[in-house]
């Protein structure tokens, strides 16, 4: 996995990495689930989960999702998004998830 953002900082318990938390322009590549982008993202070591916020786009493929909040479990690649409450100013994607899917050649 790869994490970069305008600025990132960082959280130890026991002098060890807990957590990361990156602010704007947030893009993390993860192989098992695509490339997301968002405005604010925290990645938890122990569980290896990121849950990244504002404007949130994932792309895998030729597939885009966009959405409020996303959760990423980097083990099993499974993520979840949400369109965030419904009537919550300043979000283009208010209380919806939208979604472009491409269908396999195949």
């Amino acid at each position: 996995m790869k994490l970069r953002a305008n600025t990132v900082k960082l959280s130890t318990v026991n002098s060890k990495l807990d957590k990361v938390f990156a602010t704007g322009n947030v893009v993390v590549d993860s192989p098992a689930s695509g490339t997301a982008t968002g405005d604010n993202g925290i990645y938890s070591v122990v569980p290896r989960t990121v849950v990244m916020t504002g404007n949130v786009v994932l792309k895998k493929g030729k597939d885009v999702l966009r959405g409020s909040q996303l959760t990423v479990n980097l083990v099993t690649g499974q993520a979840t998004l949400g369109g965030g409450v419904k009537g919550q100013t300043g979000s283009p994607n208010t209380g919806r998830v939208q979604g472009v899917f491409t269908p396999n050649s195949n």
